[in-house]
Parts: C-alpha cells; sequence; structure tokens
C-alpha cells in the first residue's frame, strides 16, 4: 500500500474508533508509542493521521498532552479522487427475479468522481456454497485498497462474522439489503417491512372470512424470515387466535425446498379441521406449495387459498400468486444513496434503516372461505 493510501487508512480507522465510542467525546486517545505499535504503523505516519483529524474537528491537540476526542458530527471523511470501488454482493444470480431489479435501483444512482460499481453474485448453488463465497469475497473486500463500500445481501449468518468485521476494521462502510446486519455488526439496512406487510396479508384473508389460516416458512435463520413469521403469529393473537402448531410448517436446513414444501403440505393437510389459507414466507414456497395441491386435487383458491411473499410470480402466465409486493428497485436505489452519503457525506454515527411497506397484489390465488361440505 501506498504511503498516501497507508496514511488514509490510518486516519479512518482511528475516525472509527471514535464512531463506535471506543474513544468517547472528551477522552484522550492512546499514547503515541503504543497506538503505532497496535496500527502497525510508523509514527510519523500516525502523526500524519491525527493531524488530519485535528485539522477536520475530530481531536483537539494541545502542547506535550495526547490528543483529546472533541466529538462526532460535522467532520468529514477521508476522501480521495482516485479510482475507488463500490461493491454489490448477492447471493442470488444478477438476473433473479430479485436481484435484477434491485441492481436497476442501484444503478439509478450516479457514483460521484470516478467511483467503479463492482457486482458480484454467486449464482444459483447450494446455500453452503453461497456462504464460502460470500466470505471470500468479503476477505477480497477488506484487502482491496480501492474499495470505499459495499451494500450486501448476506447470507453468512455466523459464519462469517469475523470477515464482516475485517471491511469494518478496513473502514469500508457497509448497506445491508433484505436481512438486517447481525448481531455485533453496526451498519446501515435497507428493506422491506415485513412483520406489518404479513400482518396485512393475514388480516386481508380474515377479511375474507378465513380463520385456519396456516404458514410455510422456507427455514432460513435470518431477520427478514423470522420477521414474516412474528408478523404472523402477530396477526393471528391480535383476532383472538393462537397459531397451532398442525397450523405451522417449516422447511428444513437439509431439504430441497420441493420436498420440504411438500412435506408441509402434507402436514398441514392432516389438521382437523383442515386450514383454508395457507401463507408462505416466499413466493418460490407459494408457487411449490400451490403445485403441490392443485396435484392433490385441490383448487385454489376455491377449496383452499395461498398467498405468497415478494412479488415476483403476480405476472407470470399460469401462475396467478397472490403475495406481498417488495418493492425491489427502490430497495437497491435507497441502498445506494444512503451508501454514498457514508463515503461522500460527514461521518454521521447514526446507523440508520429504512423500511419500504409490501402491499398486497391479488393476482387470483386468494378468495372467501370456502362454504363447509
Amino acid at each position: 500500500m501506498s504511503d498516501s493510501r497507508l496514511f488514509e487508512s490510518v486516519a479512518n480507522r482511528l475516525i472509527r474508533a471514535i464512531e463506535t465510542g471506543e474513544w468517547p467525546a472528551g477522552s484522550r486517545i492512546p499514547a503515541e508509542r503504543d497506538l503505532a505499535a497496535r496500527m502497525g504503523v510508523s509514527r510519523p505516519t500516525l502523526r500524519r493521521a491525527i493531524k488530519l483529524l485535528s485539522d477536520r474537528g475530530f481531536l483537539i491537540r494541545a502542547q506535550n498532552c495526547r490528543p483529546r476526542v472533541a466529538g462526532v458530527g460535522a467532520a468529514q471523511p477521508v476522501q480521495t479522487e482516485r479510482e475507488y470501488h463500490v461493491f454489490v454482493l448477492l447471493f442470488t444470480h444478477v438476473a433473479d427475479l430479485a436481484s435484477a431489479p434491485m441492481l436497476r435501483g442501484i444503478q439509478r444512482v450516479r457514483l460521484p468522481g470516478f467511483g467503479k460499481t463492482v457486482v458480484v453474485s454467486s449464482g444459483a448453488g447450494p446455500w453452503v456454497s453461497a456462504i464460502d463465497f460470500e466470505r471470500k469475497q468479503l476477505r477480497a473486500i477488506a484487502q482491496d485498497p480501492l474499495a470505499k463500500g459495499v451494500i450486501l445481501w448476506y447470507v453468512g449468518g455466523e459464519h462469517n462474522l469475523d470477515v464482516l468485521a475485517a471491511v469494518r476494521n478496513a473502514d469500508v462502510p457497509m448497506v445491508f439489503i433484505d436481512r438486517r446486519p447481525p448481531p455485533g455488526i453496526v451498519a446501515d439496512h435497507v428493506g422491506t417491512d415485513n412483520r406489518g406487510a404479513m400482518r396485512r396479508l393475514v388480516r386481508a384473508l380474515q377479511d375474507l372470512g378465513h380463520r385456519r389460516i396456516a404458514c410455510i416458512s422456507n427455514g432460513e435463520p435470518v431477520s427478514s424470515v423470522e420477521d414474516r413469521v412474528w408478523g404472523y403469529r402477530a396477526a393471528m393473537r391480535r383476532s383472538g387466535q393462537t397459531p397451532d402448531q398442525d397450523l405451522l410448517g417449516e422447511i428444513g436446513p437439509d431439504e430441497s425446498m420441493e420436498d420440504g414444501t411438500r412435506r408441509c403440505i402434507q402436514h398441514l393437510l392432516q389438521a382437523d379441521p383442515r386450514p383454508t389459507a395457507i401463507l408462505c414466507t416466499n413466493d418460490m414456497v407459494g408457487s411449490l406449495a400451490m403445485r403441490e395441491l392443485k396435484a392433490r386435487g385441490l383448487r385454489v383458491p376455491d377449496d383452499i387459498s395461498v398467498a405468497g411473499f415478494d412479488g415476483w410470480y403476480r405476472f407470470a402466465p399460469g401462475m396467478g400468486l397472490s403475495s406481498a409486493a417488495q418493492n425491489f428497485e427502490d430497495i437497491g436505489e435507497s441502498a445506494m444513496e444512503l451508501l454514498v452519503e457514508r463515503i461522500t457525506g460527514p461521518r454521521e454515527p447514526l446507523i440508520r434503516h429504512i423500511l419500504f411497506d409490501a402491499p398486497l397484489a391479488d393476482s387470483g390465488s386468494i378468495g372467501p372461505v370456502p362454504a363447509p361440505n
């Protein structure tokens, strides 16, 4: 790394220590010798970084005293007019029904200066492969001197926390899309009001007379899926119903989506009385549920209603899956706007979470509760 890049990197690491509260306002920073050793840089390089922070209002210096932290707010980030990269890291294929509109939204936002957007996708491989792929990419981003930011559709759970921390410690701002950052990672987030949207789906079915409403979860241990199940449970409880175990289905981590959906449908149809409507936590499960129900001779929605979550298939010929339609394009645009603000604007410590509504797109797979036989 060149001297100028090293100097900027050290300055950003010092800013991060202030922003995260490691060095509270009014406290003095560690001794120069200790701090230089900790950061693995020479003392002259450290002095240059400290001077920059002082010039920009992060530190207050006095003769013969260690600098004192002034606080966070109006100071500006370290900037460069050289080429830099912003990464978009996806676990789905770029042509995926969610990724494609999200990328369109991202491309609406122009990067200032000499920025380049680098889109990286793991494709449609197994889940474990996606986690490993993500790990390698995050490690590379943390070591890339041109990296200035990353938009991340995160799948790694606890497995990739260390490489997320490496990206953060390299002072590369992150914006998480769809699901919230994992515990211990402080970053901006743009997604959907999953709880509210699922509550509204339940109410829409209740307005059609349904009371035995089941839920099939795709079982991913991520906040977006967990929030949808939470919204379902909350809406059922609010109407005076406690979701019975015979109304809940979850696809296991070792099951394929097809096998898991088939097993869940079999489980739900054995309930007495059986559900009159099924909510699914994504459209893939919803479409598979419709296919399985039809294979068993049930008519959708005449015999049983089905709704998904995403809005992918509402225009697909022959599909007609009613769904909570996520606004993927605006999610992508807002994520890039937040990231550009982090790159070019004041070092604002406030973390932002932006949630979009997902209104019901009724495509004909839900209807009134069927009359008893």
